[in-house]
């Protein structure tokens, strides 16, 4: 864990790990193509440290359970879109229409490309990537965060 307690969500992932998931992935759906079912393998790798255990995740499965036992699947049939949303880091990430990207949005874009813009509002930095997702860094709470998202939206006259 990095010593300033920021994850993935901000930081990425070491890349040689998505090709290391990504084949065990694959090697899955081949096993369920193939009608071998599969695995039922809870894999745990540290490629930092080349490090990889497996345990059998069959004795975890309960009956009760409604995702495990009953194939009830809630939350992936739920709309959990927000608006703004807390990272960990003291990071926020604020959701706009992709509009928003071409727009004259507020504040000094410090640089930038056609993916993504680095700008500097106020006392935040901000990350505005194409889709209309931003990282902001620095707010306080949530609270900070829904007041800054509202300013924008009135600053910008955009649609959500």
């Amino acid at each position: 864990m990095p010593t300033t307690g920021e994850s993935c969500e901000i930081n990425g992932v070491l890349p040689p790990v998505i090709t290391q998931v990504a084949s065990m992935e694959v090697s899955e759906a081949i096993r369920f193509l193939s009608r071998q079912g599969f695995s039922g393998k809870l894999i745990s790798a540290d490629s930092y440290k080349i490090d990889y255990r497996t345990m059998d995740a069959g004795p975890l499965k309960s009956d009760s359970c409604k995702v495990c036992g009953q194939g009830i699947y809630e939350l992936l049939n739920k709309n959990n879109f927000t608006a703004v949303q807390s990272n960990c880091g003291n990071v926020y990430t604020l959701r706009f229409n992709e509009d928003i990207f071409h727009d004259n949005f507020p504040g000094d874009v410090i640089r930038q490309n056609r993916f993504v813009k680095f700008i500097s509002y106020k006392e935040y930095e901000m990350t505005l990537f194409k889709d209309g997702r931003m990282n902001v860094y620095g707010l306080g709470d949530v609270d900070d965060a829904n007041i800054l998202y509202k300013e924008i939206i009135n600053q910008v006259n955009i649609r959500v």
